[in-house]
């Protein structure tokens, strides 16, 4: 295995060209380097990364960009979350990068720790367990006839992350931002011991510092990051408002800062490529229920910058003969869906979609929300559609909404393309097990181009041992539409008498658990 990642690192490191060399030292929290660190380097929009390095004992770094464009530089370390930048590349540069990595965020409980590797079959969803003893460690021991095995912890921080062991003799990066610990089993077993009190522990932010804080390549950086910050802390506070049980129509939130910074910055912003960049910044405050300016778009937007790399990041404004119209039919559905699907405010609904529909009904945001009523038929209180649809493993069987009356179900629009949906697997399938037996069930109806893709991808990466149904046309079938599905994952969960009782976040990630225990009990 090692051998393979090796060849898979040197690999990488071979260029067509060259436009940046990037340099810089990649630490700990404390300032200190780490056992071990790694950073990627992968081109926005492609899927394998274009080149990797590890940091020296120092924690030094060098890692070279073969072409111009925008790149995501991945910087991970063993005991610390991983962390993403957004840099954009226009011309030959030599960029000094430093990073100090914060430690994770860890559950309050460890009764649910486990371990998983290579002798589970990287089993996630149902890890081996662990075992605490009177010391206040937890153990496991494996029987394995391998000369090595490789194992990270399960359900110990609150990000859902896999993580390495605080027992290690060495490690190895998990190409997902993580660490895998090494130990080597002696008369074919191997005990392993976690310690939590070796757990590394820090309140220390990530900090991102450039050399040169004016390049283009850091203010890039730096709008970025600050978007990606202003979204984080806003669906924190949302979901922690969610906890109280309070009507969600009383969640307030106040942009007005980030609105200020953004409307400062583009008053004295002078690159058109940055001044586009905070253009997309305010934008997407539109999906989060803020009414943005349209004229302030007007200014910044213009008709000759379809060339331009920042659509990389937001491509459909491009594409369409009027980007204007076309930016504030996006701002418009944005406001409408937030209003209808989160806050469930009709009365804003209802205004957000009589300007869709009566200023821009012939653009694509348009005509995609008159697939929908102001008023959402999926909601909570709401009762399910009626639905008929045929098992993706025998299709002389038919799903409906009265074949599940008297269980509680969860319907899971998905696919295996959709890279949200399969994040989801982990949650989904330890939800699965734990109330399986507790009158619940899952539909996962598929969005693939083909069944055989569903097949591959149980057979392949996740069991997912539930019922399967797949939608002929996806998006465009009658059951997508009764269902108002636009994005997935799209799940709703319905009682007995078929009532919608909890859709969407609540029945993600962390969430779902907790959602199903409201119903079902722990």
């Amino acid at each position: 295995m090692f051998k393979v990642m090796a060849f898979l690192v040197a690999s990488l490191v071979t260029f067509s060209g060259l436009i940046a060399q990037i340099t810089g030292t990649l630490l700990g929290h404390d300032g200190k380097s780490m056992a071990a660190a790694n950073i990627v380097l992968t081109k926005l929009g492609s899927r394998n990364p274009d080149t990797a390095v590890i940091a020296d004992k120092d924690g030094k770094y060098c890692i070279k960009a073969s072409s111009p464009g925008i790149w995501m530089l991945t910087f991970a370390g063993v005991s610390h979350n991983s962390h993403q930048v957004a840099i954009y590349l226009d011309k030959p540069a030599e960029i000094h990068l430093d990073v100090r990595l914060q430690t994770y965020e860890y559950v309050d409980s460890l009764d649910k720790v486990g371990v998983e590797g290579d002798f589970n079959n990287y089993n996630i969803p149902n890890p081996t367990p662990m075992h605490r003893q009177p010391d206040g460690t937890y153990t496991a021991e494996i029987e394995t006839k391998a000369d090595s095995i490789i194992y990270e912890l399960v359900g110990i921080t609150k990000n859902g992350h896999t993580i390495n062991g605080t027992q290690s003799e060495r490690t190895a990066y998990d190409w997902q931002g993580d660490y895998w610990s090494v130990l080597t089993p002696s008369n074919g077993k191997v005990k392993i011991v976690f310690d939590p009190a070796k757990l590394v522990r820090s309140n220390e932010p990530v900090k991102v510092a450039f050399a040169d804080t004016q390049s283009l390549a850091a203010r890039f950086a730096t709008i970025y990051g600050e978007m990606q910050d202003e979204q984080s802390e806003f669906y924190n506070a949302f979901n922690n408002f969610r906890k109280t049980g309070k009507d969600l129509g009383e969640f307030k939130y106040d942009w007005s800062k980030s609105i200020s910074v953004i409307r400062d910055r583009l008053d004295s912003e002078t690159n058109e490529l940055l001044r586009q960049e905070l253009l997309l910044r305010y934008l997407n405050l539109s999906g989060v229920g803020v009414e943005v300016d349209t004229n302030l778009i007007m200014i910044v937007l213009k008709v000759d910058s379809a060339s331009s790399p920042i659509w990389q990041l937001d491509p459909g404004l491009y594409r369409y003969k009027d980007p204007y119209g076309f930016a504030k039919s996006m701002a418009l559905f944005n406001e409408f869906m937030f209003a209808r699907l989160v806050i469930y405010d009709s009365a804003k609904a209802l205004k957000y979609y009589n300007l869709l529909i009566n200023q821009y009904g012939d653009m694509p945001y348009g005509k995609m929300a008159e697939r929908f009523s102001p008023i959402s038929r999926i909601r909570v209180r709401a009762h399910v559609p009626a639905f008929s649809i045929a098992s993706l493993e025998d299709s002389t069987k038919m799903f409906t909404n009265e074949s599940f009356r008297g269980k509680y179900y969860m319907i899971d629009f998905w696919a295996t393309w959709c890279g949200p949906c399969v994040g989801e697997m982990e949650a989904l399938h330890k939800a699965y097990a734990k109330f399986k037996d507790k009158n619940f069930v899952i539909l996962s109806v598929s969005f693939d181009a083909s069944p055989q893709d569903v097949l591959k991808f149980r057979q392949d990466k996740w069991q997912m041992p539930w019922l399967h149904a797949f939608a002929d046309q996806g998006f465009d079938s009658k059951m997508a539409k009764d269902f108002e599905t636009i994005g997935i994952p799209h799940p709703i969960l319905v009682d007995t008498a078929g009532t919608i009782v909890a859709t969407e976040e609540d029945l993600r990630g962390e969430s779902l658990e907790k959602t199903l225990e409201k119903y079902l009990g722990k």
